[in-house]
């Protein structure tokens, strides 16, 4: 697992070297195509049942699509950005035993990424792919630091990826054309919950069962 985790990172540490500097220039943007597969990367080499094959096309893959990417621009500058930002020689086994944490959160929006996209196929939701970024990078920053740093970022990765489902399940909702009575009182319901949860960890139950009441309305909205 060490071995994927720098792989990983390592191309995420080459994406960010110039998407820091191309979020602030109008012509170019995050680059919202690229962040996705670095979900389904990560998704992909989190899994315990997908072979070892699989996980290093995934991330040969990877690697084509930020050389292409970096091939575009002044490489001279993304390059020392890099060098700033490198921490390849990082230890990853004492940060990877925190990583358990993310098994749910990161399930959670696997599942309202797929619920999406079966309506949605092919489309790019924004919202939802720049929660999990902020994960990422708050992972990144984690391996990066300190191991107690670690650990609080892997919570903080935790609640954007809890962001990011319930971002993907209020836009199906959204997308609803017209909703019944009943399932606008359900609606106000969820939203009321939501509410008293403001300021709760991500870990706390209660923001688990906002997450299910969403999904169970989307889906039920739209015969998922």
């Amino acid at each position: 697992m060490q071995h994927y985790y720098s792989q990983f990172f390592t191309q995420y540490c080459r994406f960010i070297s110039k998407d820091l500097i191309a979020t602030f220039d109008k012509r170019l943007g995050r680059n919202t195509k690229v962040v996705n597969s670095f979900f389904r990367v990560f998704y992909v080499i989190n899994k315990k049942d997908v072979h070892s094959k699989f996980k290093e096309k995934a991330l040969l893959i990877l690697t084509t699509q930020i050389d292409n990417y970096l091939s575009d621009g002044d490489t001279s500058i993304y390059s020392e950005m890099y060098t700033s930002l490198d921490c390849s020689n990082k230890n990853y086994i004492k940060s990877l035993t925190y990583l358990g944490h993310l098994s749910t959160p990161l399930n959670d929006f696997n599942e309202a990424f797929s619920d999406f996209n079966k309506l949605h196929s092919g489309q790019l939701f924004k919202q939802g792919l720049i929660e999990f970024n902020n994960a990422l990078s708050h992972l990144f920053a984690g391996f990066c630091a300190s191991e107690t740093s670690f650990e609080k970022n892997v919570l903080k990765a935790s609640t954007h990826l809890h962001r990011g489902s319930l971002d993907y399940y209020k836009t199906l909702i959204k997308n609803k054309e017209s909703l019944t009575y009943a399932q606008k009182k359900e609606l106000i319901r969820i939203r009321n919950l939501e509410m008293k949860s403001i300021g709760l960890e991500v870990t706390n139950s209660d923001k688990d069962e906002i997450l299910v009441e969403y999904r169970t309305l989307a889906r039920q909205l739209h015969n998922i």
